[in-house]
């Protein structure tokens, strides 16, 4: 598994359900999010993102 930030990482072991599906995304998706979280400069900006993330999580099946 590619390597998880560890500000995202204790967010999704939060939520098992939602790690367990970030797990099991190919590896280039999970890189994309991964990058759409870290490329924010600003932590409020990240903050939605990681949101923004678990919310588009949740509503895969």
């Amino acid at each position: 598994m590619d390597t998880i930030p560890k500000e995202i990482e204790e967010i999704l072991k939060q939520n098992p359900k939602i790690l367990e599906k970030f797990i099991k995304l190919p590896p280039s998706h999970r890189r994309l999010y991964i990058n759409y979280v870290i490329e924010a400069k600003k932590e409020t900006t990240k903050v939605k993102r990681i949101q923004k993330m678990i919310e588009m999580l949740e509503k895969k099946d």
